[in-house]
């Protein structure tokens, strides 16, 4: 097919489904109604919710605070979690983890932590996240998407070398609620090179 028939097929389906877009919009708007947006759900059948993940956490934070050790299956015990939902994180992962280096973490060598304590160290982690999206049509040609829920991720790492079982060295978790609101009309899908629905 030719870039010119490309080129008109493109702009056809652009008016087509904005058509479509504007229908529906213009129903919704008519009677005020909300329409589901989806959202990022991740691992939302590991808690019943956020107060069970958060209470769990605080539990976790109370036990690994104080000089007991705690080992990796206590830690599981305390999350109501099986180990095989975990992430395994690599060294780099865990060096990021805890010199706050994150993903571009420092060359070994200028590392404080050394490749005798890496090989000691296990880590895992999870992202517990559920984003839920709503859009709203104010008239036929504008509309807003609305995303209210929560985000963390959890990562935990484990010395290896301490007993028979991994004790907890550190837990990090970062996070919390997520709220936001953005805004498009019809004519930022028009302007757009790369056209879809009123997705955000």
């Amino acid at each position: 097919m030719s870039s010119l028939n490309v080129s008109v097929m493109t702009k056809f389906l652009k008016a087509a489904t904005l058509g479509t877009a504007l229908a529906v919009a213009g129903g919704c708007a008519a009677v005020g109604v909300g329409v589901p947006g989806g959202g990022d759900s991740v691992n939302t059948d590991l808690f019943k919710d956020e107060k069970d993940f958060l209470t769990r956490m605080d539990k976790l934070k109370s036990v690994t605070g104080t000089d007991k050790v705690v080992t990796k299956t206590e830690v599981l015990n305390i999350l109501g979690v099986k180990a095989k939902k975990l992430r395994n994180m690599d060294r780099s992962e865990i060096r990021g983890a805890l010199e706050g280096t994150g993903p571009n973490a420092m060359p070994l060598v200028k590392s404080t932590l050394t490749a005798d304590v890496l090989k000691c160290l296990q880590g895992s982690s999870f992202q517990y996240a559920d984003d839920n999206g709503k859009y709203a049509f104010n008239n036929p040609i504008r509309w807003q998407k609305e995303t209210k829920g929560f985000n963390y991720n959890v990562q935990m790492i484990f010395n290896t070398c301490s007993g028979k079982e991994p004790v907890v060295d550190t837990v990090l978790d970062s996070g919390g609620p997520t709220y936001s609101k953005r805004k498009k009309t019809v004519f930022d899908l028009i302007n757009s090179d790369s056209f879809s629905l009123p997705g955000m």
